[in-house]
């Protein structure tokens, strides 16, 4: 993967345990793909509201489906 940026940032709420920090790293794919290429979306959801869960996890499909 070729990176093309690197985004930071910081939530308002204040949490005693850990810093509520983002990070995002986009870019673009170097070589196309061999047939079994494998990804991985991973995310920290920690704090999440349950009820939007579902709705994130079906945007980052949608988004996956598009590679």
């Amino acid at each position: 993967m070729r990176i093309q940026s690197v985004g930071y940032g910081a939530g308002e709420r204040e949490l005693v345990d850990r810093p509520n920090l983002l990070r995002i790293t986009a870019g673009e794919l170097t070589a196309a793909p061999a047939a079994a290429a494998l990804y991985r979306v991973e995310a920290n959801l920690d704090d999440m509201s349950p009820e939007l869960c579902e709705h994130v996890a079906d945007r980052l499909l949608a988004l996956y489906s598009r590679l």
